[in-house]
């Protein structure tokens, strides 16, 4: 069992919410003193030092969304530096009951607590973890989530993972919502921001993408099926067709295209012709979200369906004529199958292109804005090619170029306007 020492006056600190540069001051240091100056309320934070048993640690299970990528090689890598150069940063824990027992919690350090049980299966001697940093005040299960949230997305990197930041930062600020932050939404993605290194888009393309894409998506974005652009493409769509886009790309990754796991860098012609289905597929979405109405949304998405499902088909039978030509074990037959195979699906891939780039033409509605911004434009184009006129300016009065001066800063202002109201109802859009 654990050591217990009750915590000093020393021990006691401050929380404040530090700078970027000291955030990224302390990343680079002790995780643990990082850790206890991250709590947003103006409150007192009390720990000790303790040596601790790691047959009394134990695993947090609401830190289940940073372990998702680790692996046994990162582990072991980890556990070699432990090795070679002792524990550079102290874990963090709190204690619990466990029946009679003081066990502790883990809020900073899985990895290396993780690393160290490696190396007690070799080694008795690595069974204590010196100088943990315990909590001691008393917290709410909430306050425990945010200072584990905190500590992990910026000691473990949880910044710099993608995956990992979408799924933490919605939980995030949930957590700076209830008590005892109580934080409206916009002041809990203010105190995030605050601390990412990221920027404020990423981070709300971040948010609105854990928020909006239906959980299928989700699967196959986290799985590398589908990338970031395309995941923003699906976005524009309601939850019952973001459903029906995934079980038709959930179909295409199913097909056996016979893959050679000897030469994973050479895609065969059945492979091409999926990664073109795929393509083809995601450009006729894109080209629906242009469409001037409703209607015409719901007609392009039903023939990027349709279309799809003749791609597949004709995929099925390519993969089946690939598997006989296999079989046949004739390289000369493979070579010629290959070479006009792969030529039909490169024609196919570009007529399909037109084909999609023609759709948009047609239904793509032009806004006021979009109609008369052009023609403004031409007319001061105009007249700043035209000869001589810069000469021109030098023969004007101070007073008659001031009148130039106005009359300009009125169009600039007035467009400006028009540009935050799109801004505006563009933000609304994505926030929904």
């Amino acid at each position: 069992m654990g050591m217990k020492t009750k915590p000093s006056k020393a021990s006691t600190k401050k929380v404040v919410m530090p700078s970027k540069e000291a955030l990224m001051d302390c990343n680079n240091n002790e995780a643990g003193e990082l850790l206890l100056s991250k709590l947003v309320n103006d409150k007192t934070i009390e720990y000790a030092s303790r040596d601790i048993m790691l047959s009394d640690i134990r695993l947090n299970p609401d830190n289940e969304v940073f372990r998702q990528d680790d692996n046994d090689e990162d582990i072991k890598t980890l556990a070699e530096d432990i090795e070679r150069n002792g524990l550079m940063h102290n874990l963090v824990v709190l204690p619990q009951q466990e029946g009679k027992n003081t066990v502790y919690m883990l809020i900073s350090g899985e990895r290396r607590y993780r690393a160290l049980k490696y190396l007690e299966e070799k080694d008795a001697s690595w069974n204590t973890v010196k100088h943990c940093n315990v909590i001691t005040s008393d917290l709410t299960d909430n306050e425990k989530k945010v200072l584990l949230y905190s500590a992990n997305l910026q000691v473990r990197g949880g910044f710099g993972n993608e995956k990992i930041r979408r799924k933490a930062l919605v939980s995030f600020i949930e957590c700076l919502q209830k008590s005892p932050y109580n934080l409206t939404e916009a002041q809990a993605k203010k105190t995030i921001k605050s601390l990412s290194p990221e920027n404020t888009k990423t981070l709300d393309r971040d948010i609105r993408t854990e928020r909006n894409l239906c959980a299928e998506l989700k699967v196959l974005l986290d799985g590398g099926y589908v990338s970031r652009s395309e995941a923003d493409v699906y976005l524009h769509f309601p939850n019952d067709k973001q459903v029906m886009i995934a079980e038709k790309l959930q179909g295409l990754f199913a097909v056996d295209c016979h893959s050679d796991a000897e030469r994973p860098d050479e895609r065969n012609s059945v492979e091409v012709r999926r990664d073109n289905l795929h393509i083809t597929f995601r450009e006729a979405l894109f080209a629906a979200t242009k469409a001037g109405t409703f209607e015409e949304l719901d007609a392009m998405f039903a023939k990027a369906l349709e279309d799809y499902e003749t791609g597949l088909k004709t995929l099925n039978d390519k993969a089946a004529e690939y598997a006989a030509a296999k079989a046949n074990n004739s390289e000369k037959q493979m070579e010629e199958f290959e070479y006009d195979n792969k030529n039909q699906a490169a024609k196919e891939k570009n007529d399909k292109k037109k084909t999609v780039r023609a759709e948009v033409s047609k239904n793509a509605a032009e806004t006021v804005v979009q109609k008369k911004a052009p023609g403004i434009k031409n007319q001061l184009d105009a007249i700043i090619n035209r000869k001589n006129y810069v000469k021109s300016l030098r023969k004007q009065s101070p007073e008659v170029l001031e009148q130039d001066i106005r009359a300009l800063n009125e169009v600039i202002a007035t467009a400006t306007v028009l540009k935050e109201m799109i801004e505006k109802a563009q933000r609304q859009d994505e926030e929904q």
